[in-house]
């Protein structure tokens, strides 16, 4: 873990337009972004959806899938208004950056990872059990960083003195 400066060096000067208010929208398990409209429930008007998964490109009839670079994909957490994810790397960032964000829980993937991160944040109501996520929900009802960011600088203060005593 670090300070969110370092992760801004990566991203800042890489942001793609995108319109705001937006939802970073992150599925491991839908890297095409073909299933979010099943998924999100109560999209609210003024919201828009960016996959920061990728992007479907096509040339003279032919389409592949395009990943983001990470400082597109770092960017795209950093700038949003709220993120939808069943990804670790997902939720860490959207904690780093304060985020409003919701997990959606992915058994076949990582969710000791998942549910240990939101412990140490405080973070559990975050997690989402539902396939399909009631926005709404997770929109009105914002979190408070105060408490989840000193938890955040001790377990960055731990990381630090672990590798000043391991080298």
């Amino acid at each position: 873990l670090t300070d969110r400066q370092h992760y801004d060096l990566i991203c800042d000067g890489n942001i793609e337009p995108h319109e705001a208010p937006y939802i970073a929208y992150y599925i491991l398990s839908d890297k095409m972004g073909t299933q979010k409209h099943k998924k999100l429930k109560n999209l609210p008007d003024n919201f828009s959806v960016l996959n920061i998964y990728g992007r479907v490109t096509s040339f003279m009839k032919v389409k592949w899938f395009r990943y983001r670079h990470v400082s597109e994909w770092l960017s795209g957490i950093k700038h949003s208004s709220l993120v939808v994810t069943d990804s670790y790397h997902g939720v860490l960032f959207s904690i780093i950056y304060n985020k409003q964000f919701v997990c959606i829980a992915n058994q076949s993937r990582g969710m000791s990872r998942i549910l240990g991160i939101l412990k140490m944040a405080d973070l559990e109501s975050r997690l989402c059990m539902d396939e399909k996520i009631d926005l709404q929900e997770f929109i009105n009802n914002r979190i408070d960083y105060k408490d989840t960011n000193r938890n955040l600088q001790a377990a960055i203060a731990s990381s630090k003195s672990y590798l000043s005593q391991a080298f």
